[in-house]
């Protein structure tokens, strides 16, 4: 995993002791000015001019104002936990309906959508708690409704106030200080997170939650403010240095959309209440972290390594960057996911647009590589019938990971052929390394000499360690660390005009073995009479798998389930809309899988 706590790394920031921001709120904000979150009132008063002249702004805000509306024919939020942990949707339920609804008072002035903010808020404030033991929920709901607080600050009554801004404290502040304090000793938490060692998205997620709860309250609670920005402050340090060095977030494009808001939101409060984003902005990586989630989607989706989904990341986030940092391509690629994907505005899109950034286009090289994470990948173009094909080398045992090292995913002419099965059900017990969709069968890569283990250590550290982006593209995964083995070394090359994929592998054994070759799809595969070829059904174009090494063995079709010497879990997923090419040679100890993949007209 990696160390986030070098000494030389804190010199990116320089935010100071938590009484002193208070300090600063109290004179910046005197008289107990508000909204201060996002926006203050100069900054909404510009929101709402672009709503009414700036027609992208404008479509977004019809778009926010299109969802906010369904909320009137729905019931508050209830105090849930169907599956015994976790509060969690019904609090992200009641963070976005209480934001998009305050967002609409504020730019609308229309009373109905500060009532039924308020309807919301009332459900939540009665809540016995915001369910600490999982601490996600506490941090969703305190920054939910430290917005709604903030927002609708000047509209609520003197004695609503009391009751939301008592809440805020009770149930939000007051249980981050015992996880800073690491008291009471016999508090339940799902782990101790603010203890970990080791950073990733909950560090962001409910730092960032609370320092905002904390900017909305801090008048009538300074010391207990104070104490959550020192703690929030420098525990977020540690976790915005996991950008580093090349912006890439270890735990998975899912993951990296998660922590990133959080703390694009956390960024934009400081800016928005104290006028200075202290340091956390300049850390090494921030500056590339949009052109991270960008690399790694393809036509089809991103490359959803770990517990991540083929989902492209939704990232209003991009516009905050490209603001603060003057990067006009950010702000193109954000305008582009939202028409070429046709998605739909959010409150952060309005909140972080620079219109003076508009009007630009990205241009964006072909291959990536991110260094710590060990992922890179390679395209054709940037067009939708792109070949594109992610790979991903690393740790195994990081939050969220699996055994996956060597693993990849391919996109060309419209399909996703090599897929990435993601996650299974998180509240199957003794889930990770007994669960197929962790282990390293259950990935596209090499399963030597299977057995009850993973498939994979669990101690690997690989690294991608060559890297060339020339006329073709070339990476090279030097993973003996993840095998029993003398040597296990996996190439990828995007060859020929980047229009064919050459998979390589080459693997000294300590003794003869039995060599396994996976690629999981949902396309219909059929196999050669002589089974040393495949071709995989697209929607567009066949692709043609064909062994092109001299090396004993056959391809074969299977089911995306376990092996006979692997463990079964009858609740983990059945993966019945996947199936996978397998390519096995056996009693080998010197071997060279050598895997060309070319595109062909449908037949």
């Amino acid at each position: 995993m990696k160390n986030t706590n070098k000494k030389d790394n804190l010199k990116y920031f320089n935010a100071p002791k938590g009484s002193e921001m208070v300090k600063m709120i109290l004179e910046k904000h005197h008289d107990n000015a508000h909204p201060r979150l996002y926006a203050d009132k100069n900054k909404i008063k510009i929101l709402r001019e672009r709503i009414k002249n700036d027609t992208n702004v404008s479509k977004w805000f019809e778009d926010v104002k299109e969802l906010a509306e369904t909320y009137f024919d729905i019931e508050p939020v209830t105090y849930e936990i169907p599956d015994g942990i976790r509060l969690l949707r019904n609090c992200r339920r009641a963070r976005d309906r209480m934001q998009e609804l305050a967002f609409c008072y504020q730019m609308t002035g229309e009373t109905r959508y500060a009532e039924r903010c308020i309807k919301e808020m009332k459900a939540v404030c009665a809540f016995p708690d915001w369910n600490p033991y999982h601490f996600l929920d506490t941090a969703e709901m305190t920054e939910g409704l430290a917005f709604a607080y903030d927002w609708l600050y000047n509209y609520m009554s003197e004695d609503f106030r009391e009751t939301v801004k008592s809440s805020i404290i009770n149930k939000g502040l007051m249980q981050i200080v015992e996880d800073y304090r690491d008291e009471p000793k016999d508090r339940r938490r799902t782990w101790k997170w603010a203890q970990s060692e080791v950073a990733d998205n909950w560090n962001i997620v409910c730092n960032s939650g609370l320092t905002e709860g904390a900017m909305a309250v801090c008048e009538d609670a300074p010391e207990l403010a104070a104490e959550v920005f020192d703690g929030g402050m420098e525990l977020i340090k540690k976790a915005v240095l996991l950008y580093g060095p090349d912006g890439a977030w270890y735990e998975g494009p899912a993951y990296w959309q998660y922590a990133t808001e959080y703390f694009i939101g956390f960024c934009c409060c400081l800016d928005s209440v104290f006028s200075d984003t202290f340091g956390y902005l300049n850390a090494p990586g921030v500056s590339q972290t949009g052109y991270y989630i960008t690399a790694i989607t393809g036509p089809c989706g991103s490359f959803n390594f770990h517990d991540s989904s083929m989902a492209v990341m939704n990232a209003p986030e991009l516009f905050f960057l490209a603001d603060k940092l003057s990067d006009s391509a950010l702000s193109a690629l954000r305008t582009e996911q939202m028409t070429e994907g046709n998605v739909k505005g959010k409150i952060r899109d309005i909140l972080y647009y620079n219109p003076e950034l508009s009007g630009k286009s990205a241009k964006l090289k072909k291959d990536f590589y991110f260094r710590d994470t060990e992922v890179a990948s390679f395209r054709s173009g940037w067009d939708n019938d792109a070949i594109f094909l992610g790979i991903h080398a690393g740790k195994t045992d990081v939050y969220h990971g699996h055994m996956d090292a060597g693993s990849f995913v391919l996109d060309g002419f419209g399909t996703r052929y090599a897929c990435d099965l993601g996650a299974d059900d998180y509240n199957i017990e003794d889930r990770v390394w007994n669960l197929y969709r962790y282990r390293a069968e259950g990935h596209n890569t090499l399963v030597i000499n299977p057995s009850k283990d993973g498939g994979q250590s669990l101690e690997g550290n690989t690294k991608i360690d060559v890297f060339k982006s020339e006329e073709s593209a070339f990476a090279q995964i030097n993973l003996t660390d993840m095998y029993n083995a003398e040597s296990v070394k996996r190439s990828f090359e995007l060859t020929n005009n980047r229009s064919e994929i050459i998979i390589r592998d080459k693997i000294k054994t300590n003794e003869k073995s039995d060599v396994w070759w996976f690629m999981h799809t949902t396309c219909e595969i059929s196999v050669s009479e002589d089974r040393r070829k495949a071709i995989l059904a697209g929607k567009n174009k066949d692709l043609e798998v064909s062994l092109i090494s001299d090396i004993p063995g056959e391809f074969s079709v299977m089911k995306a389930m376990p092996m006979e010497t692997s463990p079964k879990n009858s609740e983990q997923d059945k993966n019945e809309e996947f199936v996978k090419l397998a390519f096995r040679t056996e009693n080998v100890k010197d071997a060279e899988i050598s895997i060309l993949m070319r595109f062909t007209e449908k037949r």
